[in-house]
């Protein structure tokens, strides 16, 4: 239920954001999938009876209408009688699409995945010839299911086509260039979203960090979850920072970008110091004490310290000094026997007895 709950606020505060900084219409919004997402998906979601495009638009409709605000819009029959309400649902309208990349590229994720199978069946085919045929016939059956549900996926979705698809073979780089072409105004716009709200800007449905690096630091991201299967939405640049090899170079802590995710501890710093001073990004991790190291891994500092130390406290031979040699040296057997404050000691008890038959007589 906390899930849920932090979930839904962080979707809503988000969509506010990149609704605002984008210009978008906030009953209209597109989604790209790529393959890594899909496959995610088509595994979270196993053996389910339906169609999985329906499935996936009915999750990405519950995540965005939640986020927006569109769940329902609820109108009296008649406000004396008081009579049930009638819920009519909100218009919004969301968009799936994907690239024919994306197509080709989990078609070949789906083919490796039954490929792998086989051979793992052919080496228990192996140690039991018993079961030979029932494991091929079993292989053959899933190897079917999957490609019927991957295809079923992508006919409930529609496919953008570009104009070169040989030049982009590279889904990552196909990725980028469309959603550059889309959202420059000099570029031409897409056939498939051409006439639609908000055709300059696109969501990506991803689960590759290949292709984050490739997209820009105001992209707007949506990742899935499982158990229970779910949907968030991040911005590129507040959810994740890359290197300098990385295509976007974002720099960790620059005052220009605003940054919300996760910082550099002091902790962290240290052990990247440890390793190497060429990892500790400019800025990052500034001394706040005398005893922290330089590039070379001394520090003047520290070395000044000690200098005025060992001037304040010269040698002179005395105690101090015999106490450092004779540090080696045994201690002095401590003495032999109990310890007098642990010993309990033991409680003479008195004892009265009456003779109650002398008493008796006396009377």
């Amino acid at each position: 239920m906390k899930r849920r709950v932090l979930r839904a606020h962080a979707n809503k505060s988000r969509l506010r954001l990149l609704s605002a900084e984008n210009g978008l219409r906030l009953d209209s919004y597109n989604i790209l999938c790529d393959a890594s997402f899909m496959r995610a998906f088509l595994l979270a979601e196993g053996s389910s009876e339906g169609s999985p495009a329906q499935a996936l638009r009915a999750l990405i409709y519950d995540t965005f209408s939640a986020a927006t605000s569109h769940v329902s819009r609820e109108e009296d029959g008649s406000r004396s009688s008081g009579s049930a309400r009638i819920k009519k649902p909100n218009e919004l309208n969301l968009s799936v699409y994907y690239l024919l990349e994306t197509a080709t590229t989990l078609r070949r994720m789906f083919q490796q995945r039954l490929e792998e199978e086989q051979e793992d069946a052919a080496t228990r085919r192996k140690r039991k010839r018993n079961e030979k045929e029932l494991t091929s016939l079993e292989i053959n059956k899933k190897g079917r299911h999957f490609i019927s549900v991957v295809e079923s996926l992508l006919e409930g979705l529609e496919c953008i086509r570009g104009e070169d698809v040989s030049a982009n073979k590279n889904e990552a780089k196909a990725i980028a260039r469309f959603l550059a072409a889309a959202g420059s105004k000099e570029g031409p716009p897409t056939r498939t979203a051409q006439g639609r709200k908000n055709a300059h800007f696109f969501f990506v449905a991803t689960q590759s960090h290949d292709v984050r690096r490739l997209l820009p630091g105001n992209a707007a991201l949506i990742r899935l979850t499982t158990l229970p299967t779910a949907l968030w939405i991040e911005k590129n640049g507040d959810a994740f920072h890359y290197g300098v090899d990385g295509a976007k170079n974002t720099p960790l802590h620059d005052a220009s970008v605003p940054t919300r995710g996760k910082t550099l501890s002091a902790a962290d710093v240290a052990f990247m110091r440890h390793l190497s001073a060429e990892l500790v990004p400019a800025g990052v991790g500034a001394n706040k004490s005398p005893w922290v190291g330089s590039k070379g891994g001394t520090s003047k500092t520290l070395n000044a310290t000690l200098a005025m130390q060992n001037k304040a406290t010269p040698d002179t031979g005395s105690k101090n000094g015999v106490r450092g040699e004779n540090a080696s040296r045994s201690r002095r057997k401590s003495a032999r026997g109990p310890n007098p404050l642990a010993v309990k000691k033991k409680r003479v008890r008195e004892v009265f007895r009456v003779d109650l038959g002398a008493s008796k007589k006396q009377d």
